[in-house]
């Protein structure tokens, strides 16, 4: 059974070391989904992307309420592992739409079951709000204090 495999083990290993590599992604000019010229795709998240690989802004927008995401960034030769947190993404909880976000970025460790996260989240402060650690617990997220 593996004797069939003799002759095409070379483009079987091209293929896999393509697919692990940044493929064609780095021929494609723009983002494949803002299209912006210029800015070319270099980040992918194996949890949403179907090896399109995105730009910056694109993968952040994408990941605003998936911030537990990995994501990975092409360094011209392979994938490199790299943080939505470095990346900047800021989650805001509270109301959809919150006019009076706080001022200060708190950064929190999250553990999930795919590994420790940290995300710079900012609690609403309107009139309405709730405690953060209610705004927390409606993001799914238990927080391990009150304080």
């Amino acid at each position: 059974p593996l004797l069939e495999w003799t002759h095409i083990h070379n483009e079987f290993l091209d293929a896999l070391l393509h697919y692990d590599g940044c493929g064609d992604s780095l021929l494609v000019p723009g983002c494949p989904s803002c299209k912006a010229p210029g800015i070319s795709g270099t980040y992918w998240c194996s949890k949403c992307l179907d090896h399109e690989m995105i730009c910056c802004d694109c993968c952040l927008k994408w990941h605003e309420s998936l911030p537990l995401h990995h994501v990975q960034v092409c360094n011209g030769m392979f994938f490199e592992h790299t943080t939505l947190f470095d990346m900047g993404l800021i989650i805001y909880l509270g109301h959809m739409g919150c006019l009076m976000p706080r001022d200060d970025p708190t950064l929190f460790t999250i553990i999930h079951t795919n590994g420790i996260h940290h995300v710079c989240i900012v609690f609403c402060s309107c009139a309405i709000s709730v405690h953060p650690w209610q705004q927390l617990l409606c993001h799914a997220w238990f927080p391990a204090t009150i304080h």
